[in-house]
């Protein structure tokens, strides 16, 4: 099972931040979860919620985002090479489709079997070139029945750890699909997560 860190070591660093995903790295972490979505001028930033201090961050151009204190996917390859190295999850927010194709231009030279594209946006998760890991992040329990359309062309889903279910997780499991959940916040939440099998958990932190 694989220990990965939500938004970095947000524990004692600013979510998404340069000096979070270092650190999570510096402690050995599996892996690191990290939001992405595009700013106004077209660049892939570093942030969770669509707005910030009153503003979307869809209608930011880059050096106003960057006076926010964001940064930026370009940066975290830049100053952290060793982000190629370790399971990295891409949780893709906002609505622009037109980040599946900014992200397709960004990996052309950068490997990507080490990452799983997800996001809660199907319409984003089917937009994403064939040869990306995509996933689903859910926050539902579902029927059996609607396994195979809920799975379709996907190499992960990302579960909230109360709608975890081992039905589901087993036939994930049959069909080569990894099981993360999110997010571990309290000793309650870990040992609740660890009795199912699913592949890792995505954690702010021990």
């Amino acid at each position: 099972m694989k220990c990965i860190a939500h938004r970095g070591y947000s524990l004692k660093y600013k979510d998404n931040s340069i000096e979070a995903i270092r650190e999570a790295i510096h402690r050995d972490y599996d892996g690191v979860e990290i939001d992405v979505q595009l700013c106004g001028s077209g660049e892939l930033v570093l942030y969770h919620d669509i707005y910030i201090e009153g503003e979307y961050i869809s209608d930011l151009n880059i050096g106003r985002v960057r006076e926010l204190g964001i940064c930026t996917l370009q940066d975290v390859y830049e100053q952290i090479p060793e982000i190629r190295q370790v399971l990295l999850i891409l949780d893709i927010k906002g609505s622009n489709l037109n980040i599946a194709k900014t992200l397709s231009k960004f990996y052309e030279n950068e490997q990507t079997d080490n990452i799983f594209f997800c996001s809660f946006n199907r319409k984003i998760v089917y937009s994403l070139p064939n040869h990306f890991n995509i996933g689903s992040t859910f926050e539902s329990t579902f029927h059996i029945s609607e396994y195979p359309l809920i799975t379709m062309g996907l190499n992960a889903v990302i579960l909230h750890w109360t709608c975890l279910d081992h039905e589901f997780i087993h036939y994930c499991s049959t069909k080569d699909i990894r099981v993360y959940t999110y997010t571990h916040k309290e000793d309650e939440e870990l040992e609740y997560m660890y009795r199912y099998r699913v592949d890792g958990i995505i954690t702010n932190g021990f």
